[in-house]
């Protein structure tokens, strides 16, 4: 809350100043704004694959490397590790592409 009334103290006190710090009349212009909401939208969608994609991914191999514990303290045996193999390679290849 009080961010937002600064923001809204900031951008009354540049529009009424005649020479401001910021110029937020540059708004008006359709152009400048698109171009600022363009970037905006490059900025999230690259901070998604910079670091939200990695993120998400070392905790899927987590996940895997789990399972793969889970199966080795299994007393069955070998039959068990056969399907969980079987899973993962059809996993791995949903999720890369099958080469």
């Amino acid at each position: 809350m009080i961010s937002a009334s600064c923001l809204f103290l900031f951008a009354r006190k540049q529009l009424a100043s005649e020479h401001p710090l910021v110029n937020l009349r540059l708004f008006k212009s359709r152009d400048f704004t698109l171009a600022c909401i363009s970037y905006f939208v490059l900025g999230v969608a690259l901070f998604g694959s910079v670091y939200l994609v990695p993120l998400y991914l070392a905790d899927l191999q987590q996940r895997i490397d789990e399972y793969h514990e889970l199966a080795d303290m299994d007393a069955d045996g070998q039959g068990n590790w056969q399907q969980l193999d079987s899973d993962l390679k059809d996993l791995n290849s949903d999720l890369y592409g099958a080469n």
